[in-house]
């Protein structure tokens, strides 16, 4: 099969559960953030804890590498508040928006490493999953990096888009530790696409399946994530 090819050498994931039966050792429930010093912490606003949390551990003993975080929304809460602030005919300060920038969780994380590697953030629209694992994939091949994290992150639309229906309906994070060979090969097709594409949290769910082992396939819109056979 053609396609961009990578494996995942390690993963982890925030969604919710439907029960205790489907917990495993690559789900996280609670903030995991050692990698950021206290004093940094306070920065963090959910989305970021989440973001930080699901990396912790893939990190952890390798914190200086290639990353690349998608958010299709970003700290757009922020935004609002800052927005709200210049209608009040106040001044934001300079660190909210600092902190609503695209980049504020990945910036905020490369500083408390130390990480001097190159640092993607994105927003791919529902299309999150490929674009990011594509733009992962093409890092690691480009530059013969031993490693790349990609991290697929975002919470619901503030209350005032109640009525748009726009995804996601609840809290998700998702990182993938990427290495160019490993005993998890993925590939990412795109002559392969289905003509409608699932909510962001069923592609979650979908992808975490087939990490498991569960299922083969990711079928969506953009193109088609296959697990593959381990090469001797």
């Amino acid at each position: 099969m053609s396609g961009i090819k990578c494996s995942v050498r390690d993963w982890a994931v925030w969604m919710p559960v439907s029960d205790d039966s489907n917990s495993n050792s690559h789900q996280v429930s609670a903030p995991s953030l050692g990698l950021i010093p206290a004093m940094m912490r306070r920065r963090l606003g959910q989305q970021g804890k989440m973001a930080v949390s699901v990396c912790s551990a893939l990190i952890e003993k390798q914190p200086q590498l290639p990353m690349v975080f998608c958010s299709r929304h970003g700290e757009i809460q922020r935004s609002l508040e800052i927005l709200t602030t210049l209608i009040d005919g106040e001044t934001p300060s300079p660190m909210a928006f600092s902190l609503s920038v695209h980049n504020a969780v990945s910036g905020i994380l490369s500083i408390a490493t130390h990480n001097t590697h190159a640092i993607t953030a994105m927003a791919a629209g529902e299309h999150a999953i490929v674009n990011a694992l594509t733009e992962a994939c093409m890092i690691l091949h480009a530059n013969d990096h031993d490693a790349v994290l990609c991290v697929i992150h975002d919470l619901p639309l503030p209350e005032l888009y109640d009525d748009a229906g726009i995804d996601p309906a609840e809290p998700y994070a998702i990182a993938l530790l990427l290495e160019q060979a490993g005993d998890c090969p993925i590939s990412i097709d795109f002559e392969h696409k289905q003509n409608t594409q699932p909510g962001m949290l069923e592609q979650v769910a979908m992808l975490a399946e087939l990490l498991h082992g569960n299922t083969e396939q990711v079928p969506l819109a953009a193109a088609q994530i296959t697990r593959l056979p381990v090469t001797p």
